[in-house]
C-alpha cells in the first residue's frame, strides 16, 4: 500500500470511529419519565456505567418510585449506609447472622420512620419529602462523571405548597438533585454475598448549586 492509500485508510477509520462513538453516547443517553412526572437523564460517560445490567437512569426511577410509594424495602437494598453495614456484618464471620441483618433492617426501619423532617439534602433519607408524589417534570439535564461515581440529575416540580419540602428560605417550588450513584462491589470489594455486584447503590443526594427556586 502507498503512502496516499494509507492515509486515507486512515482517515477512514478515524471517520468510522467517530460515527461509532456518536451511535454509543446516543444509545447511552436515556432519558427515564418517573411516577407523577419526575424527570431523570443519565449519559454513561464512566468506566462502571456499563458494568450494570440496569442503567443508571433507572436504576434512580426505581429509587424515586419506591420513595413515593414506601416501598422501604427497596430503599433498604439501594440505599448506601444499611447495605455497607451488611458488609460489616458479613465480615464478622457466620455465626449468629441472620439475626444481625434482621436487626440492621429493623434499626434502618426505624431510622427512616422516626425522619419526620429535611434537616439537610445530605442527610439520611432526605429523599422522603425529595421525592414526593406530588411533582412535575421539568427539563431533564446532563449528567457528568465524577470520579468512579455516577450522577443522574433529577428535576422536580412540587406542585403542592403544604407538601413541599421546607428549607431555608421556604416551601421549594423547583430544583435539581444529583443523585450519586456506585456499584455494590465498591462496597462489598471482593466479599461474595448474594447480591449482584453491579447493582446500583445510592451513595448520596444533593441539590444543584443555584437551582432552587422558592414558592
Amino acid at each position: 500500500m502507498d503512502a496516499e492509500s494509507l492515509v486515507l485508510s486512515q482517515r477512514g477509520m478515524v471517520r468510522c470511529m467517530m460515527k461509532l462513538s456518536e451511535k454509543i453516547l446516543s444509545c447511552a443517553a436515556r432519558v427515564v419519565k418517573a411516577t407523577a412526572g419526575v424527570l431523570l437523564v443519565a449519559l454513561l460517560l464512566n468506566a462502571c456505567s456499563g458494568k450494570s445490567a440496569e442503567a443508571p437512569a433507572a436504576a434512580v426511577d426505581r429509587y424515586i418510585k419506591a420513595t413515593q410509594k414506601g416501598d422501604f424495602k427497596t430503599l433498604y437494598e439501594m440505599d448506601y449506609m444499611p447495605q455497607r453495614q451488611i458488609v460489616f456484618i458479613y465480615r464478622a464471620g457466620d455465626e449468629g447472622r441472620q439475626a444481625q441483618l434482621d436487626e440492621n433492617f429493623k434499626k434502618a426501619k426505624a431510622s427512616f420512620d422516626e425522619t419526620t423532617t429535611l434537616v439537610g439534602f445530605t442527610s439520611a433519607w432526605a429523599e422522603k419529602f425529595l421525592f414526593i408524589p406530588q411533582t412535575l417534570g421539568d427539563n431533564p439535564t446532563s449528567k457528568y462523571r465524577e470520579r468512579e461515581a455516577t450522577i443522574v440529575e433529577v428535576a422536580v416540580e412540587y406542585t403542592d405548597q403544604a407538601k413541599a419540602p421546607q428549607y431555608a428560605d421556604g416551601s421549594i417550588k423547583k430544583a435539581t438533585y444529583e443523585v450519586k450513584l456506585m456499584p455494590l462491589s465498591e462496597i462489598v470489594k471482593g466479599l461474595k454475598t448474594s447480591r449482584d455486584e453491579n447493582a446500583w447503590i445510592v451513595r448520596s443526594i444533593d441539590v444543584k448549586n443555584d437551582s432552587i427556586t422558592y414558592w
